[in-house]
């Protein structure tokens, strides 16, 4: 069920992730309050990245391309119930979701607001149809994540999302640094 967002809460915490309050989702944009929030990568079984048009009617960042799908993790849930919540309304898909890494950022949009997130990066497997959410995806497609890290550091290129840039590039060094890891250790 979506209840809209005006009904929830976000959970505000200080910068090593304890709740400290809560706030409505416009205040935490317009303040800057640090809140926590989810992005989640979806990968086909060709290891490609399922990334979404946001939709025009968003407040912040309005068609641009993010993550697989974004959302602030409400009052009362976990990092992990958001993420799952937020796989179903945005793409209409379930699938097992793990935890990929968290990371901490500040951006501004324009003189709208911005974000301030303590945010949880989930990734899980998915063949099947996408079913996007009209309301808050505008398009969708599948990319070679090596190649969306190309696009997303091409200057001329700015329609990314700043968590995309952010989760992608600390995604693939997290990769890069496990496969690392295998070749090296004894057998």
């Amino acid at each position: 069920m979506f209840l809209g967002k005006k009904t929830k809460k976000l959970i505000v915490v200080t910068p090593s992730d304890k709740k400290i309050g809560e706030t409505s989702i416009r205040e935490a944009h317009d303040r800057l309050l640090l809140h926590r929030a989810v992005t989640v990568f979806i990968f086909n079984p060709r290891g490609e990245l399922l990334i979404t048009k946001r939709s025009r009617k968003k407040r912040l960042w309005p068609l641009y391309w993010e993550s697989s799908c974004s959302t602030h993790v409400y009052a009362g849930e976990t990092y992990k119930t958001a993420a799952k919540r937020r796989i179903k309304e945005e793409l209409g898909i379930e699938t097992d979701l793990k935890l990929a890494l968290k990371f901490t950022y500040t951006a501004r949009y324009k003189n709208l607001g911005g974000e301030n997130e303590v945010c949880c990066l989930f990734t899980g497997k998915y063949q099947g149809r996408i079913k996007p959410n009209k309301e808050e995806i505008e398009g969708f497609k599948w990319i070679e994540p090596k190649r969306l890290l190309k696009e997303t550091k091409d200057r001329r290129r700015k329609r990314f999302t700043p968590w995309l840039k952010i989760a992608l590039c600390r995604y693939i060094r997290l990769s890069k640094d496990k496969q690392a890891e295998k070749t090296t250790s004894p057998q």
